[in-house]
């Protein structure tokens, strides 16, 4: 692995937890809906990058 996929890798999962963070907050602040959009958003902002570095053609 080069330096430049893991650095990508490590920023892509800084971002998950980030999003994930506030999607908890707004969870545990009664908003579910919003909670589980920003859950939903944040898991996707991972696994797409994710899918296309590993899978591109």
């Amino acid at each position: 692995m080069s330096f430049d996929l893991i650095a990508a890798i490590l920023i892509l999962i800084w971002i998950f937890i980030y999003s994930s963070s506030y999607g908890v907050w707004t969870w545990n602040k009664k908003n579910r809906i919003g909670g589980a959009a920003v859950l939903l958003v944040s898991l996707a902002a991972l696994v797409f990058p994710l899918y296309l570095i590993f899978f591109r053609t």
